[in-house]
């Protein structure tokens, strides 16, 4: 689809500057490159912007970093101790955060689980038959 505004290369990906909504993206990553600090975050946020998928961390990162305004006074702790992404925000006080550790037998509990609710092999075939 062509345009009398032309075509704009970003990240592998063509957006057209006269659809208004890629244009702010556009905009809003260049300012992100151009003035962002580079801290954890920065790169996931432009991969959303992007239209990439992101993996649960990733997206909790980007998401702190937006939410800190690009880390501009400095990569420190938000302390919004009331924020559900706060466990896991990557400058936050008090280290990181300390996942739980499963037992083994927990571990074979949820692995035969899984085996039980999927579908064999020959269950698909049938249905495709």
């Amino acid at each position: 689809m062509e345009s009398h505004y032309g075509k704009v290369p970003h990240g592998g990906t063509f957006m057209l500057l006269h659809r208004p909504m890629y244009k702010e993206m556009y905009m809003e990553i260049e300012q992100i490159k151009r003035y962002g600090k580079e801290a954890k975050g920065r790169k996931e946020l432009i991969e959303y912007l992007t239209g990439k998928r992101l993996t649960p961390r990733k997206a909790i990162l980007g998401k702190c970093y937006e939410c800190m305004n690009a880390y501009a006074d400095g990569k420190v702790d938000c302390n919004i101790s009331d924020c559900s992404l706060y466990p896991f925000m990557p400058y936050r006080k008090g280290g990181k955060l300390v996942l739980r550790k499963m037992s083994e037998g927990q571990k074979e509990k949820i692995t035969c689980n899984l085996r039980r609710k999927r579908p064999t092999d020959t269950l698909i075939a049938q249905y495709y038959a």
